[in-house]
C-alpha cells in the first residue's frame, strides 16, 4: 500500500510565484487575462495580510512598552513608599485621611492640623530610626530577657527634638510597638542611660532610675493588654521625673543626649501561689474575692471561699482555716500548677 503524502497548504506568495510562471507560458488572450486578474487578487490579499501583521506587531510592541512602563512606574512608586515609610512620611491618601480624622475629632484650624501631622511624621521617623538587640539569660528557674534599645539616632542638631522629654516620649511609643510581639503575662522593668554635660564640657553617663526603690530590678506586672499603656506610662514618668531632678540637683550637670534604654521582661507563671494585687479594672467591678494569703496555698483558699461563702471580710484566710481538712490534696504540691487540676477533680 502506497504512503499517503499530505502537502502543506501553499502560501499566497508561493501561489503568486506559480501563477507568474504559468502566465509567462500562456499566450495573450482571455485565459491569460484571467490568470493576471487572479494574480492581482492574490497580491492584494498578500498586501492586506502584511499590513495586518505589521499593525499586529505594532500593537504588540506598544503593549510590551506599556507593560514595561507600568512596571517601572510601580517599582518607582514602591521605592517612594518605602522611602516615605523610612522617613516617617504619609502618602497623599493617608495624609488627607489623617487630616479628616483630626478635623472631625478636634475641629482644629487647618494650620494647627498640618503642624500636628508634621510632628506625628517626625515622631514616626524617629521611632523607625531606633533599633534594639535582645539577650536572654537564666536567673534561678526563669528566663529573663534584656533588650537594649539604641537611642543614639535621636541625637540630632535639630533644636526642637533635643529635649529629654521628647526622647522619652519617642521611647514610650517604641516600647508600645515592641509589646505587640511579646507574650503576656510578664513582669517588666525599664532603665534609661543618658549623658550629662557640665558647663566645662565634662560629660558623664547616668543610668536612671538610680534610687534603690526604683532600680531596674523592680519589675512591674503586665497581666493583659489593658495594663500595657498604664505600666509603660508609669515607668516613663518615673524616668522623666528623675531626669528633671538630676537637672536641678545643683551639680552643674544637665541632660545632653540619650544613649540607650534597657527593657527587662520575665514571664509570670500561671499557678496558684501567693496573694497578688488585682488590676484596677477588676477591682472596680467588685466581682472577685482576692484572698490575702502569705503562703503558697492560694488555690485551696480560693476553692474553700467558693464552697463556704462568708458575708464579712471574705478576703481573710482565717475565715476558711476550719475547712482546710475537708479537701483531699494528697499528692498535690504547692503552689498548684494547671497540670494538677485533673488530679484534684478526681
Amino acid at each position: 500500500m502506497a504512503d499517503i503524502i499530505i502537502e502543506a497548504p501553499k502560501t499566497t506568495r508561493e501561489q503568486i510565484k506559480e501563477l507568474r510562471a504559468i502566465i509567462k507560458q500562456t499566450p495573450f488572450g482571455l485565459q491569460r487575462q484571467r490568470l493576471e486578474n487572479e494574480a492581482m487578487r492574490l497580491r492584494i490579499i498578500s498586501r492586506k495580510k502584511r499590513e495586518e501583521d505589521k499593525e499586529l506587531r505594532k500593537e504588540q510592541r506598544k503593549k510590551e512598552a506599556q507593560e514595561k512602563y507600568f512596571k517601572r512606574l510601580s517599582k518607582a512608586k514602591e521605592q517612594r513608599k518605602q522611602k516615605r515609610e523610612a522617613e516617617g512620611k504619609l502618602s497623599k491618601e493617608d495624609y488627607w485621611r489623617r487630616y479628616r480624622e483630626i478635623k472631625a475629632q478636634q475641629n482644629k484650624p487647618t494650620i494647627e492640623i498640618r503642624a500636628q501631622i508634621r510632628s506625628e511624621q517626625e515622631r514616626n521617623r524617629a521611632i523607625r530610626q531606633i533599633n534594639h538587640t535582645t539577650q536572654a539569660f537564666q536567673a534561678k528557674d526563669i528566663t529573663i530577657t534584656r533588650t537594649a534599645i539604641d537611642m543614639r539616632s535621636l541625637n540630632t542638631n535639630d533644636v526642637r527634638t533635643q529635649t529629654y522629654d521628647y526622647h522619652l516620649n519617642i521611647l514610650r511609643e517604641y516600647i508600645k510597638t515592641m509589646f505587640k510581639t511579646i507574650a503576656l503575662p510578664i513582669k517588666m522593668g525599664l532603665t534609661y542611660k543618658a549623658i550629662y554635660k557640665s558647663p566645662d564640657n565634662i560629660e558623664k553617663e547616668y543610668v536612671i532610675p538610680i534610687t534603690k526603690a526604683e532600680n531596674e530590678y523592680t519589675l512591674k506586672d503586665v497581666l493583659n493588654q489593658s495594663d500595657i499603656n498604664s505600666v509603660i506610662n508609669d515607668r516613663i514618668e518615673v524616668i522623666i521625673n528623675r531626669v528633671g531632678e538630676l537637672n536641678e540637683h545643683g551639680s552643674g550637670f544637665s541632660w545632653y543626649k540619650s544613649v540607650a534604654a534597657y527593657l527587662k521582661t520575665a514571664p509570670i507563671r500561671l499557678s496558684g501561689s501567693r496573694y497578688t494585687n488585682l488590676p484596677e479594672w477588676i477591682k472596680n467591678k467588685q466581682c472577685c474575692i482576692n484572698i490575702k494569703n502569705e503562703d503558697n496555698k492560694c488555690f485551696i483558699w480560693s476553692i474553700l471561699a467558693a464552697l463556704n461563702p462568708v458575708s464579712k471580710d471574705p478576703q481573710r484566710v482565717s475565715k476558711y482555716k476550719e475547712y482546710e481538712e475537708t479537701l483531699n490534696m494528697k499528692g498535690i504540691c504547692y503552689p498548684v500548677c494547671p497540670s494538677d487540676f485533673e488530679k484534684f477533680e478526681r
